[in-house]
């Protein structure tokens, strides 16, 4: 997560998550949800 935020990415940009490690799907879903909804407020568990 943090590698993410530390990105810089702005708003209307594109960023590509990939992993092949087990169970990347699910927590890929979860960050891609995350960043697409904007990380302004993180919910408690993320």
């Amino acid at each position: 997560m943090l590698a993410v935020l530390g990105l810089g990415a702005q708003g209307g940009e594109e960023i590509v998550l990939a992993s092949d490690a087990e169970g990347a799907d699910a927590a890929l879903d979860r960050l891609a949800k995350l960043v697409a909804e904007g990380l302004e407020e993180l919910p408690e568990t993320v």
